[in-house]
């Protein structure tokens, strides 16, 4: 079976793809044939549109527009750009208020600077991501990505019942949603339900758009081989996390629990030792105190790993 996606106004191809299985499995097939080619093709017009808007000025922009920049913002960099992912949101929503994702994009750059960073302003970014996450829900509660940041807030703010409900009713809404099959999948591994978690990761490796970087399922895997004690599997995945560039604090954080319960002590203090450079400030018990769904498995093991690294 072919699939072709165009471009009717310029007359060009933008993704094609084949597919083939046997005649007989054809039914069965359906399902998965159809949440890849709409995870495929929802990632191929965002690419084709945004490729298009680069050479118009700021302010022409639409708010569509507006948040998939502000998004790149957040997640191009070796330090995400709150200020420049801030700017794109806010210009969204002044071109449309109505339009949710933009406002689950602003409690998306709250939520990062929460978790990833680690300045005192934590009463005020704690409240700015309450306010948006919120709206943001109450504009579109059937887009999956909305759904999925009111979780994440409803993460930071220590509201867990509330997580797990939303996270289940975006994957509900969006089935083919990569990004959402892996933030279910983290709180599943990190809370300790790991045979649930391995289920929505495979899912997202199996349809893997070019837009989801391979961070988010290495993440995942990691945090469901260190609960299931597998050292060797782990470090696996952490090697190829660390083969990526830029890696960020959540990576370093993670990497190091890997490499020390398989006994890779130089690797995990090499990890620990760029934390030290890079992120001066940035301790592990500020890491575990945000990871509100972190099981007393997972917890009492990272306790560990930073009181070996002097990181506690």
């Amino acid at each position: 079976m072919s699939i072709e996606l165009s471009d009717t106004d310029e007359g060009a191809v933008i993704w094609r793809d084949r597919l083939s299985i046997p005649l007989g499995d054809i039914h069965q097939a359906r399902e998965e044939f159809v949440q890849r080619i709409a995870s495929a093709i929802h990632h191929h017009i965002e690419r084709s549109e945004l490729n298009r808007a680069r050479i118009q000025v700021p302010e022409s922009l639409s708010a569509w527009h507006g948040f998939h920049f502000g998004m790149q913002r957040l997640m191009w960099n070796r330090r995400p750009d709150y200020e420049g992912a801030r700017n794109y949101f806010s210009n969204a929503i002044d071109a449309d208020p109505s339009y949710a994702r933009a406002n689950a994009g602003l409690a998306t750059m709250y939520i990062w600077s929460f978790f990833f960073s680690w300045e005192e302003d934590l009463k005020s970014r704690l409240a700015a991501m309450d306010r948006t996450s919120r709206l943001a829900y109450e504009l579109d509660p059937s887009d999956p990505f909305c759904v999925m940041t009111s979780a994440r807030a409803d993460m930071a703010l220590a509201r867990p019942a509330e997580v797990m409900d939303k996270l289940n009713r975006a994957v509900e809404l969006g089935p083919s949603d990569t990004h959402v099959r892996c933030e279910i999948g983290r709180v599943l591994a990190i809370g300790g339900h790991v045979d649930e978690a391995q289920a929505h990761v495979d899912v997202a490796d199996e349809l893997h758009p070019l837009d989801l970087s391979p961070r988010q399922p290495l993440l995942v895997h990691i945090y469901i081989q260190l609960v299931r004690e597998n050292g060797p599997q782990a470090s696996k995945y952490a090697d190829r996390l660390m083969s990526l560039p830029a890696p960020t604090i959540y990576t370093l954080f993670s990497v190091i629990a890997a490499y020390h319960l398989n006994g890779e002590y130089a690797k995990a203090a090499a990890s620990a030792a760029e934390i030290k450079r890079r992120f001066p400030g940035m301790t592990g018990t500020r890491f575990i105190a945000v990871q509100q769904m972190f099981g007393d498995q997972l917890a009492g093991l990272f306790r560990e790993v930073f009181a070996a690294h002097d990181l506690h």
